[in-house]
């Protein structure tokens, strides 16, 4: 008898251990700052298809980044100037504007592909890729439409003063020169424009998640940040000012930016925002700081006097002071792994500093030569540098 019942219970056991096994599993809880990816269908879909990654400057790629730290290659135009970010396609290959030498596509070891526009002086606008598969190209001239075999499909002639483009979900096209925003369709036909005075062009304008509201930086002279309903063509609110000329906005609608607001300090400081804003948490700073970036769980990395590492609530996470002398004024990237990538200037050269998600050293390459251009960008295990003062652009893997 205590046999057959011994032996019922195995059988019971397998059974419910065989249930259980095949049940699904319960995913694990995403942390409260989780960023979802936010759907684009006008974007092509590219490791870096536009300035600081997507519309809502987020830095981040979907891909990881270099792991070696090495020099891979370096490509150099005719002492040219080029003052932008760059892009990579899907393809792999490499967009550049340079100034008054031409718009070039790289291949992905570094080779020239083609060169068109030589004549033609660009603006320091980072081009965009659109699902399309064509280039667009903000010149001091105009707005271009590149095939992706360096043929040019549209041109629309404004004269531009300034710098910073964005699309829209529909592929309409945003920028803003002598204080005008302007829309253009994706065929490069005028949709139209709205003038005011705090509009300032020299800045990059971030979208919300859902793409109806753009945000749009100032400077000292002008608010901090406005936020402008592209549907309706109005300004919804406006905050504090003397911005930096950037804003990152995640994937539920919050807006970081540096600005200042007189209540809390007349400093710099690094505020979040909610989509109507109002004030999450701020965070006063040593100096002026360059475009952050966010990981994937919500924790964004910036540089002031050191390089910090704040949580989605504004807590601190961790801070890393350099040892040497110099500043970072280029846009903060990262990569699928959380690793964050760090250009830091001195004395017309740089280094590059490659940070775990938990504040470690990944590696360190020193002493690049002249000055680091815009965002740099992140693209099959490797990151593509622009080299701003320089002709060179550098290809670290």
């Amino acid at each position: 008898m205590k046999l057959a019942f011994s032996l019922f219970a195995f059988l019971m056991f397998i059974t419910l251990s065989s249930c259980d096994v095949n049940e699904p599993k319960k995913d694990k809880p995403k942390p409260e700052g989780y960023q979802e990816d936010i759907l684009w269908p006008s974007l092509a879909d590219s490791p870096w298809p536009m300035f600081h990654h997507d519309p809502q400057s987020s830095g981040r790629s979907k891909y990881s980044g270099p792991i070696l730290g090495l020099l891979e290659w370096e490509f150099k135009n005719s002492w040219k100037q080029i003052l932008s970010g760059i892009i990579v396609d899907s393809d792999s290959t490499i967009y550049a504007p340079y100034e008054n030498g031409g718009f070039v596509a790289l291949k992905s070891n570094g080779n020239l592909k083609w060169k068109i526009l030589e004549e033609i002086t660009h603006s320091a606008t980072t081009p965009i890729i659109t699902s399309q598969g064509t280039i667009l190209h903000l010149a001091l001239s105009g707005v271009y439409s590149i095939y992706p075999n360096g043929t040019v499909k549209w041109f629309y002639p404004i004269n531009i003063d300034t710098y910073g483009m964005n699309i829209d979900k529909d592929g309409n096209i945003y920028f803003i020169t002598h204080h005008t925003l302007y829309a253009l369709n994706k065929s490069g036909q005028f949709l139209w424009s709205y003038s005011n005075t705090e509009f300032e062009g020299g800045c990059y304008t971030s979208f919300s998640p859902d793409g109806k509201t753009l945000y749009i930086p100032g400077n000292i002279n002008t608010p901090g940040l406005i936020a402008f309903d592209i549907v309706n063509k109005t300004i919804k609110w406006k905050f504090g000012h003397g911005s930096t000329s950037w804003c990152l906005v995640d994937s539920h609608g919050n807006i970081w930016l540096n600005a200042i607001f007189d209540s809390i300090s007349k400093n710099y400081t690094m505020f979040s925002l909610t989509p109507d804003g109002n004030i999450r948490w701020f965070k006063k700073l040593a100096h002026d700081i360059a475009a952050p970036t966010m990981d994937k769980n919500g924790n964004i990395f910036f540089v002031s006097d050191s390089i910090y590492s704040i949580d989605y609530h504004g807590k601190l996470r961790w801070g890393f002071r350099f040892e040497t002398d110099g500043y970072v004024t280029t846009p903060l990237v990262s990569d699928l792994n959380g690793n964050i990538y760090v250009i830091k200037e001195k004395y017309e050269k740089f280094d590059l500093t490659v940070f775990k998600n938990d504040g470690q050293i990944l590696f360190n390459i020193p002493n690049l030569k002249y000055y680091p251009g815009q965002s740099p960008a992140i693209g099959f295990n490797r990151l593509f540098i622009p080299m701003g003062k320089g002709e060179s652009i550098y290809s670290v893997k």
